[in-house]
């Protein structure tokens, strides 16, 4: 049976795996993956991921990120994958230096959050490297500050005013009964292309 908590609800941006709730959801495991592919397509198999383990999305990234590199036939490397804490600047910063003192690093990064994307333009910068001919960075959400970082972030955009309009609108179906619970919606994403993943590894 669905989550039934004696009044209509919509849980937004998360959900229960096995147990069916009311929720509008970002599809995370494509996310992940649609980011990868992007940077294998580009040349690139010592990919790392800045990820959180304990948010639903962000495993869920991981997964994408995963699933992409085996369809690639490239090596899952456990130490390329950092397990951040939060989606926050400072653990991207934390999680990107770990990646580049590598003895092999890597030479592209998806960080799951564009604020771990930010936090990891800084340690590539700190380590005297440059983007994107050392590293490539994708992030995820196209915040605002997106378009305007040097160099521009190439990045999963996802609509947050649609997340609201979707959950308000599944919220009166249930609560007038043309959606029957439990719902699921999941909102569109897209890949947006800018200069921060550059047009591939060099020769």
């Amino acid at each position: 049976p669905f989550f039934n908590t004696g009044f209509p609800y919509v849980v937004i941006k998360r959900y229960l795996p096995h147990r069916p709730i009311n929720c509008v959801v970002l599809d995370d495991e494509q996310i992940g993956l649609e980011a990868t592919n992007h940077l294998v397509g580009l040349g690139h198999t010592r990919v790392g991921l800045i990820t959180t383990r304990g948010l639903i999305h962000g495993s869920d990234r991981y997964e994408g990120y995963r699933g992409s590199l085996e369809a690639h036939e490239i090596k899952v490397d456990p130490s390329l994958v950092c397990w951040a804490k939060d989606y926050y600047e400072k653990y991207g910063y934390e999680a990107a230096t770990r990646l580049l003192a590598l003895e092999d690093r890597p030479t592209a990064i998806f960080a799951a959050s564009d604020l771990l994307a930010v936090g990891a333009y800084s340690a590539i910068k700190d380590a005297g490297l440059r983007m994107p001919e050392d590293v490539a960075v994708v992030g995820c959400a196209d915040i605002p500050a997106a378009a305007s970082l040097s160099p521009s972030l190439t990045t999963v955009r996802v609509s947050y005013y649609d997340l609201g309009v979707q959950s308000t609108k599944l919220l009166l179906d249930i609560i007038s009964n043309t959606v029957q619970p439990p719902a699921k919606v999941t909102i569109e994403h897209s890949l947006i292309v800018r200069e921060s993943c550059g047009s591939g590894l060099k020769a």
